[in-house]
Formats: C-alpha cells, structure tokens, sequence
C-alpha cells in the first residue's frame, strides 16, 4: 500500500497581490457570478448583449 506524504508537507504560501490585481479578482468574480444578457440567434449563434463578451 502507498503512503502519500501529504500531512508532512510544508504549508503553502500565497503571492502577494497588488491593489489593481485585487480589483480584478473582484470584478472577474462579479462577471462570473452573473447571469449575463446572453441569447441564441434563429441559426443557434450566439449573441451578447452590445458589451457583454466572454472573458
């Protein structure tokens, strides 16, 4: 039986991020937390509301 050493490993350690880079993060978030104004055209193309796009 393998014995993987996972407890024994040392505790990962994050960057540091910058305050834009924080900003980011949060805004991604927003995007992807909402639903978006997304539909399907007659041929099954997909259409974005005018400023909405996929990141």
């Amino acid at each position: 039986m393998a014995v993987l050493g996972l407890a024994a490993s040392p505790a990962a350690q994050g960057q540091t991020i910058s305050a834009n880079e924080a900003k980011g993060i949060g805004i991604s978030g927003q995007w992807r937390g909402s639903r978006g104004l997304v539909t399907k055209g007659p041929d099954g193309k997909v259409i974005f509301l005018y400023g909405e796009i996929q990141p």
